[in-house]
């Protein structure tokens, strides 16, 4: 429990007032009165309560336990004198003010027991299809901008390692595409180590990454690569162990590795910043007509390479169209389908385009799963 959620429940009156009943006193709220957002002090001011047949007139403070009241001092500052109620969710202790006073708390309950949400896949999800379509649509925008500044600021760091060179640090992201959850490491790695050979490997790029991934090379492909072993003084390959187990054939690390050979070659015929999304579609056919790539595969180079590089790119330069064509790409690109999205859509969240799904991935891994409610458009509307 947070303090920031009883704050939300007493802003916004969500309170079970039968759990306000006290057994020799009868308290009722007549003003909540104002947040304090700004100001030092107790959390609400100017709240009016009625005290059996008293009317109180002053400020309310909120903690989660009563005896948080000492631990942040409030018994030795008089700006805490005028508090006429504390509010809390356990009341462990009795409190007083800087005078000696006693401060009259009470423990209270929201209207929908919070407590059991954590039971559930996400907080809201028994009542999430009572939330407006318009809050939810608006969380969604929200949720994939906070996905895409997430993931580039690694971006910025990287940047001064490949001395400012774009197209480095497209091909990284292109690089990292490859590699799903559990090579995307690996297939990073294999780019810092390649990327000061592979401009200087033109037509031998696959020997080079293979005999630098540490996987099997080709048959065909071993005397390239002891002759650019040679060239360059590379050391042996890789000492990292690929993760291999649990893939179809044409996902292995080795299938992978051939796919990206053949779209780098591609990606680096192409001018990036002229490209718009009816370009990228045509390369999205290529690739999956030319049996280079899936479809799929092309969608997630597309989604984790493309439109990061775009938005990125927007934001070091400042160029902002380039965030308009890495929206478009999203919107133009289908649905992503794996374990997570199938659950929102049995709760009624039916996404139309990648723009959703990275939305709504967004959304159940970094504020669902460890409960910001608050930080949530449909989670503030819902409590």
């Amino acid at each position: 429990m947070k303090e920031q959620v009883i704050h939300e429940w007493w802003k916004h009156k969500n309170v079970d007032f039968r759990a306000l009943q006290r057994i020799d006193e009868t308290i009722q709220i007549v003003d909540f009165g104002q947040y304090n957002a700004f100001e030092n002090g107790p959390d609400f001011i100017g709240a009016k309560i009625k005290i059996n047949d008293l009317l109180w007139c002053g400020n309310v403070e909120i903690h989660v336990k009563s005896s948080d009241w000492d631990k942040h001092g409030h018994q030795f500052d008089p700006h805490y004198d005028n508090v006429i109620l504390h509010v809390v969710h356990e009341n462990d202790k009795q409190v007083f003010n800087s005078k000696n006073e006693i401060i009259k708390t009470v423990e209270i309950i929201p209207y929908t027991q919070n407590e059991q949400f954590k039971k559930q896949w996400i907080p809201c999800e028994k009542s999430l299809r009572s939330c407006h379509s318009l809050t939810i649509v608006n969380e969604l925008e929200n949720s994939l901008i906070d996905r895409l500044n997430r993931k580039i600021s690694l971006i910025f760091t990287q940047k001064v390692i490949y001395e400012y060179d774009y197209q480095a640090i497209f091909n990284l992201l292109f690089f990292k595409s490859f590699g799903n959850k559990s090579n995307t490491w690996f297939f990073e790695q294999l780019f810092v180590l390649s990327y000061p050979y592979l401009s200087k490997s033109s037509s031998r790029e696959e020997a080079l990454l293979f005999g630098l991934s540490g996987l099997k090379i080709p048959y065909l492909l071993e005397e390239e690569w002891e002759l650019l072993k040679t060239k360059h003084q590379l050391s042996d390959m890789l000492k990292i162990q690929w993760k291999t187990k649990g893939f179809y054939a044409k996902a292995s690390p080795n299938e992978r590795l051939s796919q990206l050979v053949k779209g780098y070659r591609l990606m680096n015929e192409i001018d990036l910043y002229q490209m718009k999304v009816d370009d990228w579609m045509r390369v999205k056919k290529t690739l999956v007509v030319g049996k280079v790539m899936s479809a799929m595969q092309v969608d997630l180079f597309l989604i984790n390479g493309v439109v990061l590089f775009y938005w990125w790119f927007a934001e070091e330069t400042g160029r902002y169209e380039f965030k308009d064509r890495a929206i478009d790409l999203l919107i133009h690109l289908p649905p992503e389908k794996n374990a997570i999205i199938q659950k929102w859509k049995s709760l009624g969240i039916q996404p139309k385009n990648a723009f959703d799904t990275q939305a709504l991935l967004e959304l159940k891994n970094q504020k669902c799963t460890f409960t910001k409610c608050l930080e949530c458009k449909i989670g503030k509307e819902l409590l």
